[in-house]
């Protein structure tokens, strides 16, 4: 699936193993659920569930709110107990978690 957006709306929905991967191009959940069952049966490891996702759009102002947030949290713990330094080590990978959270 390389181009998602393309398919939201035809095509939208996918099966997982592992919530981060979606497979597959279905017109509808049970078409999804039932290739990721047939395919976890191939599977030679053991396949503790398939899940089912909606492909959306992604939308451009969905990201880059991790700095703005931590420093809110910052401000917040200033005012509360006058310390300023919490989340004030975070790193990149930290506020691209957050991010991704978010």
């Amino acid at each position: 699936m390389s181009d998602i957006g393309a398919h939201v709306g035809t095509k939208p929905y996918g099966y997982s193993f592992d919530r981060d991967r979606f497979i597959g191009e279905f017109a509808t959940r049970e078409q999804a659920l039932d290739a990721g069952l047939k395919a976890a049966l191939e599977r030679s490891g053991i396949v503790e569930a398939v899940y089912v996702g909606k492909h959306v759009a992604v939308d451009p102002q969905a990201d880059h709110h991790a700095e703005e947030v931590s420093r809110s949290m910052r401000r917040r713990m200033q005012s509360k107990v006058g310390d300023g330094s919490f989340l004030a080590g975070a790193n990149e990978h930290v506020l691209a978690d957050l991010d991704a959270a978010l």
